[in-house]
């Protein structure tokens, strides 16, 4: 990653909210609990979910200014969604 100016802190802070939610899902997924009332669990996802979004946008920022990228050109310009 560092070819592209980006540096190591950079994409340690890129990877963290991907790691966030990555071990906030195993630990339901994989234990048996008391239904729980939490006040503050839509502010902690509202807040996991902005971050995310954050590097999101970050990530495709540093692989669409990737000088292999510069004479990439849009095969379906009007397209809403991509084919795999």
């Amino acid at each position: 990653m560092t070819t592209n100016h980006v540096t190591e802190e950079q994409a340690e802070w890129a990877v963290k909210p991907l790691k966030a939610v990555r071990s906030a899902r195993q630990k339901p997924a994989h234990a048996l609990r008391k239904n729980v009332t939490d006040r503050t669990l839509i502010r902690k996802q509202k807040d996991l979910l902005r971050d995310v979004n954050e590097v999101l946008i970050n990530i495709r920022q540093w692989l669409s200014s990737h000088p292999n990228n510069r004479d990439w050109t849009e095969r379906w310009p009007d397209a809403k969604d991509y084919f795999l």
